[in-house]
């Protein structure tokens, strides 16, 4: 990780880039995902994921998969919950659920997750 720090207005930051994702109380994000219940796009199988009925899954840009709305809402709710108590999962690791909207209109629903540094992060006061 290269960490830089930043001075501004008396307040330092400190910025990283990318952070760690494997380490000591890390899981590969992917196989955490599927023991959670998201499915994979296909399997070794040769079976594929109903993608038509399922909202789709994506690690850094990266389709991996594809669960129900559900599955999906449970799911970002143990990333978050491990993002918090600091087990399986970077404390920087983005949770974008994005829900089904009534009658279409909404953004593109899906489970987004990001891990690497995109955006300002500051300390919280």
């Amino acid at each position: 990780v290269d960490n830089k720090l930043y001075r501004r207005n008396s307040i330092f930051l400190v910025l990283s880039y990318p952070e760690d994702t494997a380490g000591p109380g890390l899981t590969d994000l992917e196989s955490l995902l599927f023991s959670l219940g998201i499915s994979p796009i296909a399997s070794k199988e040769g079976g594929q994921t109903p993608l038509h009925s399922h909202l789709c899954v994506c690690i850094d840009g990266r389709m991996i998969g594809a669960a129900s709305a559900k599955i999906c809402k449970t799911v970002s709710y143990h990333l978050r919950e491990f993002k918090v108590s600091g087990t399986h999962v970077p404390p920087t690791l983005e949770v974008a659920h994005f829900p089904p909207a009534l009658g279409g209109n909404g953004p593109y629903p899906g489970l987004f997750l990001f891990t690497e540094s995109a955006r300002m992060i500051r300390p919280v006061l």
